[in-house]
């Protein structure tokens, strides 16, 4: 396995119409070159699978400063060497990667010390529903999701950059789970934020093999000699790491203060992704042998198989699982197509002073030694009406 079969097995399952975020930055390329042409750019989280896909992209404009802040130490080293063993290098001169936390002291005190960024992006978040298990990893989602943004939001007020993107995910609209009420309630805190400043965001698909991912996790499993296991009655719709980069762009660029963009879904097919486990197991030229439970999955003998290849396929019954993503809220006012692959949706703002007493309330629960999924839910129904969290008991961590 190599990337050319992954990049092929995407070209050729995932993705359909790919060309068109290519068509929508070439029409607002003027646009976006006149904005990040000799700017300064700060961004966060930016070793992150979907951040580097900015950094790829955003650096083909040539920003005349770049910082990138992600706690990830390791990961932020493999950054910077991969963007500086590009044959194309168009990193700019005054170039900085810190191994920071952007909720820390020392994130402030940096920006304190070098103010004033043209554009500022954010990618760190917790994007996994797996993620959102008891009191301890819930906390640590909505510090990172909402209280850390809104730190930052307060905290650029003072100064404002020309424009402020931080992304969301398609799990906002019509939330099912924390993760997902946790980012709609950053949509919501930005938006209180969108008359003192430019500030967009984004909600969209799937990442194809991004990190964490369930296909990402497949070659893992098969680097490892380990069987696969997903669910066959989830649909996902997918775009590539480029489409990711490339949107981020766009939607961090264009558009009016308080956007949320979205990719144009009637162009993405919803997908099976236990039909694409078996496709992607064919791609890579092995025969999908179908086992019915995780035990005899974990005993199969792989020196005896010669290209077969063992997947267990289940039913999804875990916390907070949707069958079938959503990307338009019940919330919002309107959808525009601003693009042949974008439409923007503009929802129903909040009053900042009252939304922001409600999220002190919430920081304070969290504050507390001990709360319950519950009343954690229902204190979310005040920013999110008939928020109503899928509770089976279990999570992601019980499956293979």
């Amino acid at each position: 396995m190599n990337k050319d079969s992954v990049d092929s097995f995407i070209e050729n399952n995932l993705l359909i119409n790919g060309n068109m975020f290519v068509e929508d930055l070439q029409a607002n390329f003027q646009l976006i070159s006149n904005e990040v042409r000799n700017s300064k750019i700060l961004v966060i989280g930016g070793a992150g699978f979907i951040g580097t896909s900015y950094l790829l992209e955003i650096l083909n404009f040539s920003p005349n400063k770049l910082v990138v802040v992600d706690k990830n130490e390791n990961d932020i080293v493999e950054v910077i060497r991969n963007l500086r063993s590009l044959p194309d290098n168009k990193l700019p001169l005054d170039i900085r990667l810190e191994p920071i936390d952007f909720g820390s002291d020392e994130f402030y005190r940096m920006l304190d010390r070098d103010p004033k960024y043209d554009i500022v992006v954010n990618f760190a978040a917790y994007k996994h529903v797996r993620s959102e298990k008891d009191m301890y990893s819930l906390a640590a989602m909505f510090d990172t999701n909402v209280f850390k943004v809104g730190k930052l939001l307060q905290y650029l007020a003072n100064d404002p950059p020309k424009h402020f993107f931080s992304v969301s995910t398609d799990k906002a609209a019509n939330p099912q789970n924390f993760m997902g009420a946790s980012k709609r309630l950053m949509e919501l805190l930005m938006i209180s934020y969108s008359g003192m400043f430019k500030i967009t965001s984004a909600r969209f698909a799937n990442v194809a093999f991004s990190n964490g991912s369930l296909f990402a996790g497949h070659i893992h499993r098969i680097f490892n000699n380990q069987p696969l296991s997903c669910p066959n009655n989830i649909f996902r719709s997918f775009i590539s790491s480029k489409e990711a980069g490339l949107l981020c762009v766009i939607a961090s660029i264009i558009g009016e203060s308080g956007d949320v963009f979205i990719p144009r879904m009637s162009l993405r097919k919803a997908l099976n992704v236990g039909d694409l486990s078996e496709q992607f197991l064919r791609h890579l030229g092995y025969t999908p042998v179908f086992i019915e439970n995780e035990i005899d999955a974990r005993n199969f003998n792989f020196k005896m198989s010669n290209n077969d290849y063992p997947i267990y396929f289940f039913e999804s019954d875990t916390d907070g699982e949707k069958l079938v993503e959503e990307f338009y809220s019940r919330d919002c006012e309107y959808t525009v197509e601003v693009s042949k692959a974008l439409e923007v949706v503009r929802a129903k703002g909040h009053d900042q002073k009252e939304l922001l007493e409600k999220i002190n309330i919430l920081k304070m629960m969290f504050d507390k030694s001990s709360f319950d999924k519950n009343s954690l839910a229902m204190l979310i129904r005040d920013f999110i009406p008939g928020f109503n969290p899928i509770v089976k008991g279990k999570n992601l961590d019980n499956r293979m």
